[in-house]
């Protein structure tokens, strides 16, 4: 098993559209990549801060999953 965590920056104004963004990486997430679970936050104190933690079956196919369209 192996996981990530990814610290990224919403752009000024932007910050309410998270779910929409989450909704949208979820739904070209292809088959077979490996990944098992992935949990999007965002700070409270920095609403223009996200953190997700996605968890895959091995690194091998994290690297795959990095490389693909």
């Amino acid at each position: 098993m192996w996981a990530q965590l990814i610290t990224a920056r919403l752009k000024p104004g932007k910050e309410g559209d998270l779910p929409r963004m989450v909704e949208q990486l979820r739904a070209v997430e292809q088959p077979g990549s490996g990944l098992l679970r992935s949990t999007t936050m965002q700070d409270q104190s920095d609403p223009s801060r996200a953190y997700m933690l996605v968890v895959f079956e091995s690194v091998d196919l994290t690297v795959v999953d990095e490389v693909s369209p």
